[in-house]
């Protein structure tokens, strides 16, 4: 039977990973929310316009998966979807002056859980982490996974 030990790294990794899930849906929440949205927030404050399909492209997602969060995000009042001048027969996104501030909002958010999380840290440490962080990330990029586009958490 394989085990995991208590104290590996795999297992402190999968905790921090879940309690930072956790973490980011009580935040979220209170605004309306769902943990996969903020990145349409942040896609949109930088490029607003996208056709439904180029951003679910730039997620990575099904354009299924998007179309919920967007009905969501839409019938919230944070975006708004216009048809195309082009091609009435397409509809692009845009975030509205609700979503802008959501935005906003979410970025602080994160970046008060970001100081929550490793404001106790050196910044020695917090280097380390970042190199060690990066390379497991880039280890996970190259065996197939998929990095989301976008700044993170960048609204302007």
């Amino acid at each position: 039977m394989f085990h995991i030990e208590t104290n590996s790294l795999y297992q402190l990794f999968n905790q921090v990973i879940r309690l930072h899930f956790q973490r980011v849906h009580s935040t979220l929440e209170p605004l309306g929310l769902y943990p996969g949205q903020p990145p349409v927030l942040f896609v949109l404050a930088h490029k607003g316009g996208l056709k439904q399909r180029e951003l679910a492209d730039h997620l990575h997602i099904q354009p299924a998966t998007l179309t919920v969060m967007l009905k969501r995000m839409e019938a919230s009042g944070y975006i708004t979807r216009r048809p195309d001048p082009m091609d009435l027969r397409v509809s692009r996104v845009f975030l509205t002056e609700e979503g802008k501030e959501l935005c906003l909002q979410v970025r602080k958010a994160f970046a008060n859980m970001e100081q929550e999380y490793f404001g106790a840290l050196t910044p020695e440490d917090k280097e380390k982490m970042r190199e060690g962080l990066t390379l497991v990330r880039d280890r996970l990029l190259k065996d197939g996974g998929e990095e989301v586009g976008g700044k993170p958490f960048d609204c302007e």
